[in-house]
């Protein structure tokens, strides 16, 4: 990654004494460092994936965004479980619930008719005939 291009800072001036060019070697080392990590950073906070990460440094494993991931798939994962789950409660539910009408149909049916024979037995109770 060139977050820092050398060639934007100033060179040091050259002295009889070489400390200039060590300082000018350092330099280019601290950018090369720096552009380091700053795609390593880069990589972290974008989750750069895997096969992208070439492109900003060269550290290539970081075990913290391949946990994330892993962690994501599981989630994934656990989304889809929760909703097959979902779609087999609502569908068991559908099926109790036509069951419940079928009860309360019978039940009603039953009610309906014991409520005729008692109106039955009323009648002949009162004509004086028995059962």
């Amino acid at each position: 990654m060139k977050y820092l291009d050398r060639n934007t800072l100033p060179k040091f001036q050259e002295r009889l004494d070489l400390a200039a060019s060590e300082l000018n070697d350092m330099e280019d080392i601290i950018v090369e460092a720096l552009n380091e990590l700053a795609g390593r950073a880069y990589i972290i906070s974008a989750m750069v994936p895997e096969a992208d990460r070439f492109q900003y440094a060269e550290e290539l494993s970081y075990p913290i965004l391949n946990k994330i991931d892993s962690l994501q798939t599981q989630i994934n994962t656990l989304n889809e479980t929760v909703e097959n789950l979902r779609q087999t409660y609502d569908g068991m539910l559908g099926d109790f619930d036509t069951r419940l009408t079928d009860i309360e149909v019978r039940l009603n049916a039953l009610d309906d008719a014991a409520a005729r024979k008692e109106d039955l037995n009323v009648v002949l109770y009162r004509t004086g005939q028995d059962e």
